[in-house]
């Protein structure tokens, strides 16, 4: 008897140095093969929610990304939803101009190419990664 999965759940944690191998290699692997994928992704002061359904069979993929940021209270992380377009930070950054509507937390495209799904979701995670590294100086 075959047991197939129709959700699946990811967390992924990238440190200082971006690696998106572990990502891609899950999303090439399951985005187009599973119902619902959910990918949580962690960066030092941002979380990265990204969901991917299936529409229509397996041919398209409805994606949904939000962007966190962490903020640490003694022990206990709590997780803020940012309007990206909204916050100063973001908002001049073409990617974020491209993927998000203005004034809305969430961002969301629909893709009949797996491949090109992973590669703009690969290419989102390493805008925010960038932005993540850079430090003000005053």
């Amino acid at each position: 008897m075959r047991f197939r999965l129709d959700s699946m759940k990811i967390r992924i944690d990238i440190d200082e140095k971006l690696d998106l191998s572990k990502f891609q290699r899950f999303a090439r692997a399951y985005i187009g093969q599973m119902r619902e994928l959910e990918f949580d992704i962690f960066l030092k002061d941002y979380r990265i929610s990204i969901r991917v359904n299936q529409v229509d069979g397996a041919t398209q993929q409805l994606v949904t990304i939000s962007l966190y940021e962490i903020r640490k209270e003694g022990e206990n992380k709590n997780f803020w939803q940012i309007s990206p377009t909204r916050d100063s930070r973001f908002q001049e950054v073409k990617v974020i101009k491209e993927m998000f509507e203005d004034g809305r937390a969430d961002a969301e495209f629909e893709s009949t190419d797996s491949t090109a799904t992973v590669q703009k979701l690969s290419q989102f995670i390493k805008t925010i990664h960038k932005l993540n590294g850079l430090t003000v100086f005053l």
